[in-house]
């Protein structure tokens, strides 16, 4: 598919979802891998072939590449992902509506918290988020 505008840069192990009309692009690595990396949200509107960048507010997550990502009840939400040398467990929601991006922390500290990965996947029942596979340099996850 030819589209006009712009095109993002880091798109190798960047995340994408579909949102109506709209693909949702986010983070990424140019190459070499984890030299140039992003933490944007790119759109591309389908029906008319063209890309824009999504002005956010609020503190946006690390520049990464390798994380995932899903909408839920009208939020975008990114999970874990890599800088390259660190692995991360960061959970943020960016609110489609005000596209204000927040941090989210667990309400319990001593619950069992995934493992940092990234290259994984994730799906959600409506209750919760489930993480499927990634890992690091040195781990592989299946789902636990």
């Amino acid at each position: 598919m030819g589209t006009d505008g712009y095109m993002p840069r880091e798109l190798a192990s960047m995340s994408l979802v579909l949102h109506g009309n709209n693909l949702l692009v986010f983070g990424g690595t140019g190459i070499p891998f984890g030299e140039s990396n992003g933490n944007d949200v790119h759109v591309c509107n389908v029906k008319y072939k063209r890309w824009a960048l999504l002005s956010c507010r609020g503190k946006k997550p690390s520049r990464i590449y390798g994380q995932a990502m899903a909408i839920i009840n009208g939020s975008l939400y990114v999970f874990g992902g890599t800088t390259g040398y660190i692995y991360s467990t960061d959970l943020h929601k960016l609110d489609l509506n005000t596209r204000e991006w927040t941090q989210l922390k667990p309400n319990n500290l001593s619950c069992d918290l995934p493992e940092e990965r990234y290259r994984h996947e994730i799906a959600h029942d409506g209750q919760r988020i489930y993480i499927l596979g990634g890992g690091t340099s040195w781990t592989a996850y299946s789902l636990n």
